[in-house]
């Protein structure tokens, strides 16, 4: 890529996402270093591309993913209790 299309981690931290976010620091080092950005590390400076950081959609692991597993299940069985509770009170 040209220089033009790279930009420091610290005006990174300005561009909004895909989702109209704006990234910490920390989360985009973090995406530089695992690769989840297009980046390149010149000396002590990580200069990473605009339109990797415009592009970003944040996937859903560890944590986040774990609990809205968890909130699904929970509002299937909230149903299903409430269908035969329902159920229950039709038959007296």
């Amino acid at each position: 890529m040209l220089d033009e299309d790279f930009i420091t981690i610290t005006q990174a931290t300005e561009v909004e996402t895909s989702l109209g976010e704006r990234l910490s620091r920390s989360q985009i080092h973090y995406l530089c270093k695992n690769g989840r950005l297009a980046a390149e590390k010149r000396g002590n400076v990580w200069l990473v591309s605009r339109k990797s950081v415009e592009a970003y959609k944040p996937e859903e692991t560890g944590f986040a993913a774990v609990w809205k597993i968890r909130r699904a299940k929970q509002a299937t069985l909230d149903s299903e209790i409430k269908k035969a509770v329902a159920k229950a009170k039709g038959d007296k």
